[in-house]
């Protein structure tokens, strides 16, 4: 059983809570940029209809931070 778009929304709802909550210091905004990357790409590596946008977007990352390609 693959992952669904259930599996991403509920990731990117404890990334968000665990993430965003003004709780990091200056550093680790790039250790948070960079562990939700690697759940996009793992993601997208496992479901071509995953929408990384939205799942950025679901994450609270901000859009002016960019699409953390």
């Amino acid at each position: 059983m693959g992952l669904t778009r259930k599996d991403f929304e509920e990731v990117a709802e404890i990334l968000d809570s665990n993430l965003n909550q003004g709780q990091l210091e200056k550093g680790d905004a790039s250790v948070r940029d960079s562990l939700i990357k690697d759940f996009a790409d793992y993601f997208e590596s496992q479901n071509s209809n995953f929408s990384r946008p939205r799942f950025l977007e679901a994450c609270g990352v901000a859009k002016q931070e960019g699409e953390l390609a």
